[in-house]
């Protein structure tokens, strides 16, 4: 599941991925996302990556995900991820050199830096 809200008198739209994405979960939560970047023009992302089962994402959506992130580097400006998984934080700093999105990698425990830098970095 993708639970997407979006901060409060901010342009920070927060994302939790936790046990089975489908296909229809993950449509919905780029959905919101698109409507995110078009009210505020540019979005900054915080992406809580929990307890995923295995594969985290489903298969088929994974060139989509990063593709998604590349398609909308003008409306995406910071990315925060955060979770205590290895492969999630080789594949952040994967694709970190190839994005203009600022993007980091962050354990569970540190969520607060992760909103932090989200707030404070220009």
């Amino acid at each position: 599941m993708i639970s997407v809200t979006e901060v409060p008198e901010t342009n920070i739209v927060a994302l939790r991925v936790d046990g089975s994405v489908s296909a229809d979960d993950f449509d919905r939560a780029i959905h919101q996302v698109d409507s995110a970047i078009r009210r505020h023009g540019a979005i900054r992302i915080m992406e809580q990556i929990g307890h995923p089962d295995s594969p985290p994402i489903v298969p088929t959506n994974e060139w989509y995900d990063s593709s998604f992130g590349r398609s909308h580097e003008g409306g995406i400006t910071h990315t925060a991820v955060i979770s205590d998984q290895s492969c999630v934080t080789a594949f952040v700093k994967f694709f970190d050199p190839n994005l203009s999105t600022q993007i980091r990698a962050f354990k569970l425990s540190e969520s607060d830096r992760a909103h932090d830098w989200l707030r404070s970095t220009p």
